[in-house]
């Protein structure tokens, strides 16, 4: 018996260790020795590749229900049907923002083989919530996102970064979610990317919590999740 209550005593420790905290969410810590370079039509297009394990480490991406072994590096390619996603170094600020070493693009794509719906992709990772976390706070370019907890949808607000210098056109703002209800738990957290007229493209980066509540709106442009749009032009390209 007494051996019995030793086995359950560890085991129940085991688990409650298991729990660490979230991590390489700013998406700099890609390990980039495998690329994979596949040459296309001209001389100057192709298409840098590797596996989405070693450019996301500690990330699952989907499109739709489907694992994406595959991410992409500095892939700015018009939009396709069949959608895609990769990381976009410093070296491609010009065109996209980029906090630190590099900044997710992701591009959804449709089904093309029945009714042309459109097909979300989402990045997940299961971590644990410090334990005085208030609010979820990342960068968003082009279009918005959803996120979930456990399954559970956090409102979003989404604050006007103002003027874009990387490309004027291009939507900037700074997401942030209200998630004290899961402070200090393991939680699944899962970011989907959202259609809207914004652009084809959803970008995010520097994904962080912090213990400071949502701020208040005066002075600040507010974009709730169901996607007040900016006044000024936006990017687009077409599929």
């Amino acid at each position: 018996m007494r051996t019995l209550l030793l086995i359950v005593f560890v085991t129940r420790t085991q688990i409650q260790s298991s729990a660490g905290p979230f991590e390489n969410l700013g998406f700099d810590e890609a390990q980039t020795n495998n690329i994979q370079t596949i040459q296309l039509g001209g001389p100057n297009d192709k298409i840098c590749r590797g596996l989405t394990k070693e450019m996301l480490p500690y990330w699952e991406l989907y499109r739709g229900t489907t694992l994406e072994t595959n991410t992409g590096l500095n892939m700015l390619l018009p939009g396709t049907s069949t959608g895609w996603a990769t990381l976009i170094n410093e070296s491609e600020k010009s065109m996209i923002p980029v906090e630190g070493i590099y900044s997710l693009l992701l591009t959804p794509g449709y089904d093309i083989r029945g009714d042309m719906s459109y097909i979300p992709m989402s990045l997940i990772q299961i971590g644990l919530i410090p334990s005085e976390a208030r609010t979820v706070h990342f960068m968003n370019f082009g279009s918005t996102f959803e996120l979930r907890l456990n399954g559970s949808l956090v409102p979003l607000v989404y604050i006007d970064r103002g003027f874009n210098p990387v490309n004027p056109q291009l939507r900037w703002a700074d997401g942030i979610g209200e998630i004290s209800a899961y402070a200090g738990q393991e939680v699944e957290m899962k970011f989907t990317s959202l259609r809207t007229t914004l652009s084809v493209y959803n970008g995010i980066d520097s994904i962080y919590f912090s213990i400071e509540p949502i701020p208040e709106p005066a002075g600040m442009v507010l974009f709730s999740l169901g996607g007040l749009l900016l006044a000024s032009k936006c990017w687009r390209m077409k599929a």
